[in-house]
């Protein structure tokens, strides 16, 4: 664990559910939407659907915590384009998950999750179809905000197709926002290092709540879609170690496929 030098200190954050919200805007899935406005938690409403309201609201909150990882590693692999046998071999052989949850899953709890979120949420299977027609039709696709633009050899692997899109745009925002950052932080801070949704700065410790202040303000970003906008955001925190209070590398980090 890194330590902050004396009467220095660490600023880190991270964008809250950043693919997950990307995936929503672009497909314009409506109950996503209204999930994230209303600041609600996405995964215990898809656990509760998947699994029942009665019988999942009847479990121990050790037992739904346990079913709510389960269920959020699996919409995080599925957007990626993953199909449930790949995700259910992936997941039971990921050790960095506690033992009793791998204890859990099989392939018919995996497909059970994979088919009721895309029941849930019929939007998003239509956007990534309407994704592989455009790339067979123009062979490219392209998106905001820079109007980026990658070209497949066709036919097209879905896989990417369906990837592209998300963790592009994802990182050209958490890029853009690193560099408004740099420009407004103090004399005497500065980066350390960033990952795919998360960033980690060293500043005097009487700049802390300034340098905070500035990366939440630089990470908010409103997202448009068909059916209306997201925000993307990140939270801050001031520590005095690296890794305090925080799992790195971050938990929704993409899964090895």
């Amino acid at each position: 664990m890194a330590q902050a030098p004396p009467g220095r200190i660490f600023v880190q954050a991270d964008m809250a559910q950043l693919e997950y919200r990307i995936i929503a805007a672009l497909a314009g899935s409506a109950r996503l939407l209204k999930i994230f406005r209303d600041k609600l938690d996405a995964h215990i409403d898809m656990a509760r659907f998947v699994f029942g309201e009665d019988y999942f609201d009847s479990l121990p909150p050790d037992v739904q915590e346990n079913l709510r990882t389960i269920v959020k590693r699996v919409v995080y692999a599925l957007g990626y384009g993953a199909m449930p046998k790949r995700i259910t071999m992936s997941l039971r052989e990921d050790r960095k998950m506690p033992i009793d949850v791998r204890a859990l899953i099989d392939f018919t709890r995996v497909s059970d999750i994979w088919n009721g979120f895309f029941r849930r949420n019929p939007e998003i299977h239509g956007w990534r179809n309407s994704l592989l027609q455009f790339v067979d039709e123009n062979g490219y696709l392209e998106i905001p905000p820079l109007g980026r633009r990658r070209y497949f050899p066709l036919p097209a692997d879905r896989n990417k197709v369906f990837n592209w899109p998300v963790q592009t745009l994802g990182s050209d925002i958490v890029n853009l926002a690193l560099s408004r950052v740099d420009d407004r932080l103090p004399a005497n801070a500065w980066p350390l290092i960033h990952g795919h949704d998360s960033g980690l700065w060293e500043c005097d410790e009487v700049d802390g709540a300034e340098v905070a202040h500035i990366v939440e303000e630089e990470f908010e970003y409103e997202l448009n879609g068909p059916a209306g906008p997201v925000r993307l955001y990140a939270e801050a925190e001031i520590v005095r170690a690296w890794y305090e209070g925080k799992k790195w590398p971050h938990p929704e980090a993409p899964l090895e496929l």
